[in-house]
């Protein structure tokens, strides 16, 4: 059995087992090949969430209804939570780990770590892109030489980019300013302190 409502791809139902009537999931016939398709379709790596969701609806993926909510377009952030929950591969969370369940699985493992994967790449390359609009770039100015400190993101051997503020003066030549690249933290820091 489960408590609380079913994530999209099942369906709270009442099932007579052993004799007595019990509160249980049932896999949803209409949402199924949804839920399997999305998921198959996001392992490819040819999808971002907004598009697989715009792909998704158009094939008439809908929320189930309730008494005091009808049936609608799924949300950005329930999408996320399908493609996040590992209730899909027969495991539940409690207690901050996940356990096993008697529901049938929607995802075959392999997929689902796969999808796991994929949202994981795509969240890193969000918080770098935060990094590359940082809200301090373009009005820095080194105190050496009054140049204009620029946003640079270089990266390692190992593939970690990280985010520095160095003298466009001294990067194009035009001054002989001797300062050494800032790390962004630095940087916020230095103004804060300022």
């Amino acid at each position: 059995g489960t408590t609380g409502r079913a994530p999209l791809g099942y369906l709270n139902v009442r099932k007579d087992i052993d004799g007595r009537l019990v509160n249980t999931v049932d896999v949803d016939p209409k949402r199924v090949p949804l839920v399997t398709w999305a998921f198959d379709q996001y392992a490819t790596g040819d999808y971002s969430v907004v598009e697989l969701l715009a792909d998704a609806t158009a094939r008439g993926w809908t929320t189930i209804p309730t008494p005091q909510r009808p049936s609608g377009p799924v949300g950005r952030s329930t999408f996320f939570k399908i493609l996040r929950n590992p209730y899909d591969i027969s495991l539940v969370p409690y207690r901050g780990a996940n356990h096993p369940s008697s529901h049938e699985p929607l995802i075959d493992l392999t997929t689902w770590q796969r999808v796991q994967s994929i949202l994981d790449a795509a969240k890193k390359a969000r918080a770098c892109k935060r990094v590359h609009d940082h809200y301090r770039k373009g009005s820095l100015f080194g105190g050496a030489c009054g140049s204009r400190l620029q946003l640079d993101l270089p990266t390692n051997k190992q593939g970690v980019q990280y985010a520095y503020y160095s003298c466009s003066g001294r990067q194009t030549r035009k001054t002989k300013c001797t300062r050494r690249a800032i790390p962004v933290a630095v940087a916020e820091q230095l103004t804060a302190d300022y």
